[in-house]
């Protein structure tokens, strides 16, 4: 799945980079009103860095990771203040406790749900006690082959989600929920609904 995930987006490029540039979601700026200036906060699928530079221009340290080497090169030069390192989410290369915040925005619907209890778990694990992780992903049920004009038209799988199965599985890796919603698209688009969750570490 995640082979599959790293060509595709090999095959968007840059120009998937400027296409997503102006959707920041608003569940990031919802994420840092938890924060104190100075955490330091884990984007998980980081991409070009347009997360990570809303976190490093609001105070915080950021460590971005992506499996595309293309987007981490990216984000290296335009986000000097920032660390970028080449990873893949089902092996967290982290020591335990590291991190204060973790955001992981539109990443667990590209791999498959069998997949998904133990990568949570991994984020549980290097996440300091009482530290916050926002998840986000596109909210309905099922699969489906979707293309996007965000992908300059390819054609890809997709996972949906609801807020009660994201609450669920996070509730199972050893988290308690703190807040949990159901949002518009950053794009505008009429299609596109957004599951997120907010929790800390128990």
């Amino acid at each position: 799945m995640r082979d599959t995930t790293k060509a595709f987006y090999i095959a968007a490029g840059s120009q998937y980079l400027k296409r997503i540039e102006p959707g920041v979601p608003r569940k990031l700026y919802t994420l840092t009103k938890f924060l104190t200036r100075g955490s330091l906060v884990l984007d998980v699928g980081c991409a070009g860095g347009r997360d990570s530079k809303v976190l490093l221009k609001r105070g915080f340290q950021v460590v971005g990771i992506d499996i595309v080497p293309s987007f981490i090169r990216y984000a290296k030069k335009k986000l000097k203040n920032g660390s970028f390192r080449l990873m893949d989410v089902r092996h967290l290369k982290f020591p335990s406790n590291m991190f204060d915040a973790i955001w992981c925005g539109a990443v667990l619907h590209h791999l498959s749900r069998r997949e998904i209890p133990k990568i949570v778990k991994g984020f549980h694990r290097v996440l300091k006690r009482g530290g916050l992780i926002t998840i986000r992903e596109k909210w309905g049920k099922g699969t489906e082959m979707r293309q996007d004009i965000l992908w300059g038209g390819l054609k890809r799988r997709v996972i949906y989600f609801t807020t009660k199965e994201l609450k669920t599985i996070i509730q199972k890796a050893g988290f308690k929920i703190v807040k949990r919603s159901i949002g518009k698209d950053s794009f505008g688009r009429n299609d596109v609904k957004w599951a997120a969750v907010v929790a800390k570490k128990l």
